[in-house]
């Protein structure tokens, strides 16, 4: 993020699937260098989530257990949180595991998927069994979503009141 801007919660509406889930994931990959998935125990994993997990393990920079991350807190429980690099490569991965932002819930996938600037903060955050996604963008980013992808200016809507 440039300077030391304000940054704007935005809610991403509506489904975000096939041609809007792509355009958000390759923005988002070009213009931040992590993302994390969350992998609860309790709630299992299949056999696609395990091999999306090994295709990813050459990117992981940590995994470490934690009781909350951008979205959510667990009052009883642990879950392991795997932060990996965003690089084309990564970017191929997660477009090729889901179609859909909804998409990113055990036990198909991983859960959550979030992405994060430099300093870990969150410019993506998704919770997805309650189907809450947000944006936290400068002004200056998110006029480079807009200029990127027009279509998502009637897909945001302010978390501010």
């Amino acid at each position: 993020m440039e300077g030391n801007q304000t940054l704007l919660d935005l809610r991403l509406c509506g489904p975000i699937e096939d041609n809007a889930f792509r355009a958000l994931v390759e923005w988002l990959g070009g213009n931040f260098p992590r993302a994390l998935v969350v992998v609860r125990p309790d709630l299992g994993l299949s056999a696609t989530g395990h091999g999306f997990l090994r295709r990813l393990d050459r990117y992981v920079e940590s995994r470490r257990m934690e009781s909350e991350w951008p979205g959510t807190v667990l009052t009883d429980d642990l879950a392991e949180i795997i932060i990996f690099r965003l690089c084309p490569e990564t970017i191929d991965l997660l477009l090729g595991a889901a179609e859909d932002l909804s998409a990113w819930q055990q036990p198909n996938l991983p859960e959550d998927l979030c992405v994060l600037r430099e300093d870990m903060t969150p410019a993506m955050v998704s919770t997805t069994h309650e189907d809450f996604f947000t944006l936290h963008l400068s002004q200056s980013e998110l006029a480079r979503l807009f200029k990127n992808s027009p279509d998502f200016k009637k897909r945001l809507a302010s978390l501010e009141g």
